[in-house]
């Protein structure tokens, strides 16, 4: 996709969610549901919050002559499991940041792209947990605006504080080509108020990258999509 374009980089109340579910249906959809799977698999966190339980639970059934060696396992796998539970639970509500074509007569048309963030309020965390872009409108800086936005909702948000923009699952493939290509190869950056120079560094990179698509973006960032 190399012709000019004008998009609408938006992050609201009323769509925030939506568009978290469509980049989650986007990673899962019948075509790449074998792939992704099979990526999953391959994540530390696959093997730490449901590979170790699952081999403590077929030890467990293996030793099942002898009592009290099974009912421990069995026990420590079920509490690994709820433990790993309330870990995901304080990664916080997921939200997402729209990408819209805006039409020829000025209206919001078809989402093209986004990016699923979950917030972790009390470390003050923001999660980048996925970035889409629909395969026809790739190559038109999308993906770089989306994450330049997910900067620019963390820096209406330091006044509270900084907050750390970290990668969700930094092993998955999808999570290495967010870290490599949009932040410089960082898993972690923190918004400061003033900006450290890595931060302006990155920010930089960003809006240079935007700046040489031939696509336009209007930013439509709510201050009251999300709370921190």
């Amino acid at each position: 996709m190399n012709r000019p374009q004008r998009f609408a980089i938006v992050y609201s109340p009323a769509s925030a969610r939506s568009v978290s579910r469509y980049v989650t249906r986007g990673f899962f959809s019948p075509r790449e549901l074998p792939q992704a799977f099979a990526r999953m698999l391959l994540t530390g966190e696959f093997g730490l919050f449901v590979g170790i339980p699952v081999v403590l639970l077929l030890a467990a059934r293996l030793l099942s002559s002898h009592e009290t060696p099974s009912l421990l396992l069995t026990m420590v796998a079920v509490v690994w499991l709820l433990a790993g539970l309330i870990r995901i639970s304080r990664y916080g509500p997921s939200s997402g940041i729209g990408c819209y074509v805006i039409n020829d007569d000025g209206s919001q048309g078809q989402l093209v792209g986004g990016l699923r963030m979950r917030f972790q309020r009390r470390a003050r965390r923001l999660w980048i947990a996925g970035l889409l872009v629909e395969p026809s409108w790739r190559g038109a800086g999308i993906g770089t605006a989306l994450m330049l936005a997910a900067f620019r909702v963390a820096q209406k948000r330091v006044s509270n504080g900084p907050v750390t923009i970290s990668v969700f699952a930094p092993s998955h493939p999808a999570s290495k080509a967010i870290i490599e290509k949009q932040l410089g190869g960082k898993q972690t950056i923190t918004v400061t108020e003033p900006p450290a120079e890595e931060l302006n560094s990155t920010i930089g990179q960003l809006e240079k990258a935007l700046q040489r698509s031939p696509s336009t973006f209007d930013w439509l960032l709510s201050d009251a999509a999300v709370k921190m």
